[in-house]
């Protein structure tokens, strides 16, 4: 049967029955509300059932409204598609309640070669997302999860992985009153012996082998690099650039320029850190140096310093590169130096930060971690800092902060 124009279906002189109605309202385009028998799979039914007794009226009301869609891709942090990825949806409404509680919605599912699924005929719900193939890690989301999906409507929602390196956290930074995600919030993770940052709503690339060698224009391998004037050692051992060694002296200087790094798309550049940031007092002032060139056609490389001239040079770890904004293609360029030719600098690795269309707000992820306690600390200029110490036990966990005005 169907409802009048009041949503309303009235049934006079029905059998009687104890929880013996089943009942089931759906509509062309709209989502499904229905009873359900307490059995094995669901004892505790939210909605079960429903009684008709002699002389009375037996009352039920059901909601449903137009389904909606999620077109759901998974990409890395250049914005590159991964097919192929294992994740899982679950709902928050409940079908059955208990130890434990029945979903009306869970499914698991994997992105095609696209690195996309979608998803349609959904109700109106709050979804919560995880990743459960055994090669990735959740490394955030846009826009945030959990998400909710009002009535007939159309949502696209990308999911940042990461390959997986246990242990690892995902730290969603939000502001306490509008549950807005906080971006530029600074993270600190940090125990004896060990500490490590980033900042919410920015990307990092690091770079710490050069061993592979030369030849490779663009980055596939993060062990190689374009080219150099052949005055620097690339090991063994990997892990570090510094002078080469000719019959007991290093060379004077030296400089390496590395593969192009693929953002993508449209990028801004952030900051350019490298280690070790202490360098022999024997070598000399200055002798680590950096270069930076950007461009959206991976050909032209104009490296530069912070005035934006060939002239300069980036010579403090951590040191700003906002000058290079809507560019696509990354390169660096180290200089080498000594004036002492029994002692050379030494780099063992190099980093940069960045912002994309791929990178999720308020979030901030670390992995390779080890099991333990922590000292999880958060800043922001415009809100109080927080911190806490907390536990590293699973191989993935999220955290969320809420952060004070």
């Amino acid at each position: 049967d169907v409802t009048n124009n009041q949503g309303m279906l009235q049934l006079i002189d029905v059998p009687q029955s104890v929880g013996g109605y089943m009942i089931t309202v759906t509509k062309s385009g709209y989502s499904t509300d229905k009873t359900y028998t307490p059995g094995a799979g669901n004892p505790n039914p939210v909605k079960t059932d429903s009684t008709v007794d002699a002389g009375s009226v037996t009352q039920v009301t059901f909601a449903i409204d137009r389904v909606s869609t999620i077109n759901l891709s998974t990409r890395n942090q250049v914005c590159g598609a991964v097919s192929g990825v294992d994740f899982k949806i679950d709902g928050s409404k409940l079908i059955g309640a208990g130890t434990p509680d029945i979903l009306k919605y869970s499914t698991t599912s994997v992105t095609d070669m696209t690195g996309s699924r979608i998803f349609s005929n959904l109700e109106w719900d709050t979804y919560e997302f995880s990743i459960t193939d055994s090669a990735y890690d959740f490394a955030g989301s846009i826009p945030l999860t959990p998400l909710t999906i009002s009535p007939n409507t159309t949502q696209n929602l990308q999911l940042l992985i990461e390959a997986k390196n246990p242990k690892s956290i995902l730290v969603t930074v939000k502001d306490s009153g509008t549950g807005l995600p906080v971006t530029g919030a600074t993270v600190t993770l940090s125990k004896t012996g060990f500490s490590t940052n980033a900042i919410t709503g920015r990307g990092s690339i690091p770079q710490t082998d050069w061993s592979g060698g030369a030849g490779q224009a663009t980055m596939t391998d993060m062990t190689k690099f374009w080219t150099s004037d052949g005055n620097i050692y690339i090991g063994p051992p990997a892990g570090e650039i510094k002078l080469v060694n000719l019959g007991g002296d290093y060379q004077s200087s030296g400089w390496l320029e590395s593969s192009a790094f693929d953002l993508g798309g449209a990028s801004n550049f952030h900051n350019i850190s490298w280690a070790s940031i202490s360098q022999p007092p024997e070598t000399g002032v200055n002798s680590v140096k950096f270069q930076v060139a950007t461009n959206v056609d991976n050909a032209t490389w104009n490296f530069v310093g912070p005035d934006s001239t060939n002239g300069t040079y980036y010579t403090t770890a951590n040191t700003d590169i906002s000058n290079h904004k809507g560019s696509r293609y990354f390169r660096y360029k180290v200089f080498l130096s000594t004036v002492t030719a029994t002692s050379t600098p030494l780099v063992s690795d190099v980093s940069f930060t960045f912002t994309t269309s791929c990178i999720p707000p308020g979030q901030a992820f670390f992995n390779g971690l080890m099991g333990g306690t922590y000292t999880l600390t958060v800043t922001h200029p415009s809100y109080q800092a927080m911190s806490a110490e907390i536990q590293i036990t699973a191989d993935f966990q999220k955290l969320d902060v809420a952060l004070n005005p």
